[in-house]
This record gives structure tokens, sequence and C-alpha cells, in this order.
């Protein structure tokens, strides 16, 4: 208490004597006093003397204390005792210990990295402190990047897009960065239309922390971001220029939670940037992935998925997981490079000959009829006779048929497929069934426990 009465900084407006004069007309009385000296004291030739420094101030809270003093050591008031004999910190001794507390907090290595929502009212410097936070990590890391969509922030490589983004991480694998992304308020609100975020920008941070890479999202008030991405990040306001409150997370009425440090007396940032800018984000035109499932009234699904980047991609929500067929609402282009991309054989092709098998065709487009085939080359015939001498290959794909049956599944592996279906070995009629409902991760997983 006493750091912050007497050893005083900008953002401190209690007076010196808050403690010490306890009676409260008497400290109103020093309140005037004090406003008035201030006021006239340069009429006097006494414009660098501070009220607390004068004879009369000192001579009234001598008395005022020592006269109180008594009566709290006879009624064992410890803390206020404390206080009188106790010494104030010098304001730069502390926020020097504070800001290397913030230096260490920012020196990320190995499997470390920062992941933080900073937010605050309009004018109290909020993307002025989350550049200064990048120029301290960037005094750790001198060969790392900083990236940012404020195209007036000078020392930061310029991403005004999603795709900007995933581009240069995907071009940079082994390079550090520190994501600056501000105007998160009206790019990743947690209010109103979230698809935004639930589709793109929750996996892009997952994305984003498990390849070591540092983020600051800058919004308003803690709701501004998805309950989804606050989950992931520490949150940090600005209750005024020069200060800041540290906590763990926020809560799901949106207050923060777990407040673990407060700085104060924080300096301007030496990086250059315009403080009027707006600044600009858009997302990906491809949305990451959503369910192409068929719901109880026949029309597709659409359900946002949420799993990470460097995740196996699922294509049906925990709702329509068990269908094997996408809806036949989805355009052919969406399914392009997925499991339920068309077919030569499929509906798309219908238009198109099926050859018999008397008739094949060949290069030029033609068709042969079987018996005017060529005749085979001495490389194909070769070819032919190590096939037949050597039939493992395509016995291994029965025999893996034969391996895995549900009547080999351990306990295990009927725990896994109960959590991921709510179905039971009785549910289950044969081994297609299990592939259709485990993904090809947690299929390898059910795999190796059989084997």
């Amino acid at each position: 208490m006493r750091d912050e009465t007497e050893g005083k900084d900008a953002e401190n407006h209690i007076y010196e004597w808050a403690v010490k004069v306890l009676d409260e007309e008497l400290s109103r009385v020093l309140a005037d006093r004090r406003e008035s000296w201030h006021e006239f004291r340069e009429e006097f030739g006494y414009e660098n003397l501070p009220y607390v420094e004068t004879e009369e101030f000192r001579k009234i809270v001598s008395k005022e204390t020592t006269v109180d003093l008594g009566g709290h050591m006879k009624n064992e008031r410890m803390a206020i005792l404390k206080y009188f004999v106790s010494r104030a910190e010098r304001p730069e001794l502390k926020h020097k210990r504070l800001w290397m507390w913030l230096y260490q907090y920012l020196q990320t290595h190995g499997n470390d990295y920062i992941t933080q929502h900073l937010s605050g009212d309009m004018g109290s410097g909020k993307t002025d402190f989350a550049i200064f936070e990048a120029r301290l990590w960037k005094l750790n890391h001198p060969d790392g990047e900083i990236l940012s969509n404020i195209e007036s922030f000078e020392q930061a490589t310029t991403v005004l897009n999603q795709d900007e983004l995933d581009e240069w991480i995907e071009e940079n694998p082994d390079t550090d960065y520190f994501f600056v992304f501000d105007e998160a308020n009206k790019h990743a609100s947690g209010t109103g239309d979230s698809s935004a975020v639930e589709d793109q920008l929750y996996p892009l941070v997952t994305f984003i922390r498990k390849n070591d890479g540092n983020l600051v999202i800058i919004g308003h008030n803690p709701k501004d971001i998805h309950k989804w991405v606050r989950e992931l990040c520490d949150f940090v306001h600005k209750t005024g220029l020069k200060t800041a409150k540290f906590y763990n997370s926020v809560g799901e009425n949106g207050e923060p939670e777990g407040h673990f440090k407060t700085l104060r007396n924080i300096p301007q940032t030496s990086y250059d940037y315009d403080t009027n800018e707006v600044s600009d984000w858009s997302w990906a035109d491809d949305k990451v992935q959503v369910c192409i499932g068929t719901n109880k009234e026949g029309e597709r699904c659409s359900t946002p998925l949420r799993f990470d980047y460097d995740e196996e991609i699922e294509y049906f929500c925990d709702t329509h997981h068990n269908q094997s067929e996408p809806h036949p609402d989805v355009p052919a282009e969406e399914l392009e490079e997925t499991p339920y991309a068309p077919t030569d054989g499929s509906d798309d092709d219908r238009g198109e000959p099926v050859l018999s098998e008397d008739e094949e065709e060949n290069v030029d487009g033609q068709t042969t009829q079987a018996g005017d085939r060529p005749e085979e080359t001495p490389e194909e015939v070769r070819s032919s006779d190590t096939d037949e001498e050597n039939p493992t290959q395509t016995a291994d794909a029965d025999n893996e048929q034969d391996t895995y049956t549900i009547e080999n599944i351990p306990s295990e592996g009927w725990k896994m497929i109960y959590e991921k279906s709510r179905m039971v070995a009785d549910d289950i009629d044969d081994w297609d069934m299990v592939e259709k409902i485990l993904n090809d991760r947690e299929l390898s997983d059910l795999k190796r426990m059989m084997d």
C-alpha cells in the first residue's frame, strides 16, 4: 500500500497521507491546502516545491500520526504499524522489475508461445502496447519476423488477409514469428455473425499455436473474441494509457478470471505506425470445412466442423458421422480432393459409353475387339509371369480383411467406438461398419491395439 501512496506514478491519484491521516475532516483540509498550494506556489517562488515537503504539511502529519500511533499499538493494528515503519519503493525500481517480468513473459523458447487477447477502451493504447510487446519479443528473437495487418507498421511484414498469412507460414516453416492482429472486434466478433470465427479464426489460432507462432488479438472488450478462441488465450486488459492487467482467461460471462500481474507506467513503443489507421482484414474465400451430411429434414447439414489445422479433416459432424455419402446438393468442386470426389463411374459421367468385356478403347479413342488385341511384348510376358509366381501383394489385402474383424476388437477399441458413435458391440455388424465410424487416424490406433 505504501508503494501505491508514497511511491507514486503518473496513474496513481491517491494522496500521500491517505493511510497516515485517518481523520476524514483533516484529510479534506489537507486536500484543499494541497490544491491551493499547487495553484499559487509559483507566485511565491516555490514552483518546484511539492506541498508534501512544506513545513506546514510535515507538522500536521507528524502530529496526527504521533497521536494515532499509540492507539494502533494498543489495539495491535499490525498492518498500519507495518505501514509506518516500512519504506516506499522508488517507482523507477518498481517499474524496472515489472519490465523484467514482461521481458521474461515474452521470452519464448521451444514449445512456449504467446497467445493473447488484448482489450481496452478506445484510446487506451491497445495497439501501441501490442506493438511494444512485439518489440520486446524481437529483442529475444532477432531472426524472427513480426507480422501484422497494420499497413503503417513499418517494422512488420504486412498480411491483409488469411490467404496471405497462410502462404507466409507455409513458405517460412522454420522462422519464428509474432502476429499482431488489430481491430479484431470487426473481424473476429464473438457476437452477431460468427461464422468466420468458427470456420477460420479458431483453426488458425490452433495452427499458429502448434507451429510455435505468437499471436496478439486486439479488441475492445472481452466479448469481442468468440468463446472458442478465448479458451486458448491469456487475457490482457488495458485499463489506461500506461496500465495493463494480465489474466489467465475470460469466463463464460465475459468477465476476466485469474488476475496474475498488473503493469504500470508503460512507455510508448519505439516502432513506427499510424495511430489513426483503421486496419483491414479479410478471410479466405473458401471456408475450412462444413458438414456434407444430410439432416433429418433431408437438407444439407452445413454445421461448421471444429478441428485443428494439422489434424485430419473430417467431413461429417458428430450428428451425421455414421453417414457415408454426401448430400446430393454438395457441389462437385467442394468434393474435389476428398474421399467423396466424383469418380469415372459416378453419376457425373452417365453420358459416356460403357465398354463390354470384349471391347477396349485404344490410345486413339477407337474401339478394339478382344480378338484384335496386339500380342504382348516380351517385357509384358515376363511381368505377367512374375505376378503369377509372387501373388503375395494381392494376398496381403485379402489377409488384412481376414485379420481385422469385429471379433478381435479389444475392450479399449470398443470404448473408442462407443465414444465416437455411442454404439456398442451388438450394434456393429461387420468390420466395414467400423471403418465407416472411425476416421483414418482412429482406425490406425485401433489396428495397433489389435496387432
